[in-house]
C-alpha cells in the first residue's frame, strides 16, 4: 500500500510496462480528481458565504423591525409593550456580541 493519490514511481513504471499510457492516464485521473475537489471546496465556500451574508441581512431587518415597533409603541404611550419589544430585540444582540467576543478570546 501507499499513501497519497499517486502510486510510487516504481509502481507507475510497472503499470506503464504492462500497458503503455497507463501511467499518464493515472496521473491525469489524479489531476482531474484534484481539480474536482478544489471546485467543490470553492462552491462550498461560496455557499457558506452566501448563507452568512443573507443570515446577517435577515437578522438586521428583523431586529430593526422589532426596534421600530418598540419605538412606535413608546411614542404612542404603550410603555410596557415598547420596552418589551426593545428589550426583546436588544438582549439577543447583546448575547450574540458577548458570545462572539468570548469565542474570540478562547481561540487566542
Amino acid at each position: 500500500m501507499f499513501r497519497g493519490p499517486l502510486p510510487p514511481p516504481a509502481i507507475l513504471r510497472g503499470y506503464e510496462a504492462l500497458k503503455p499510457g497507463t501511467a499518464s492516464r493515472i496521473i491525469g485521473w489524479v489531476e482531474n480528481e484534484s481539480e474536482h475537489r478544489r471546485d467543490l471546496e470553492r462552491r462550498q465556500q461560496a455557499w457558506d458565504n452566501w448563507k452568512d451574508v443573507t443570515g446577517m441581512g435577515a437578522a438586521f431587518v428583523l431586529t430593526a423591525g422589532i426596534i421600530a415597533v418598540g419605538a412606535y409603541l413608546l411614542l404612542h404611550d404603550k410603555q410596557i409593550g415598547g420596552i418589551v419589544a426593545l428589550v426583546g430585540a436588544l438582549v439577543p444582540l447583546a448575547g450574540a456580541f458577548y458570545l462572539v467576543h468570548k469565542i474570540g478570546k478562547d481561540k487566542k
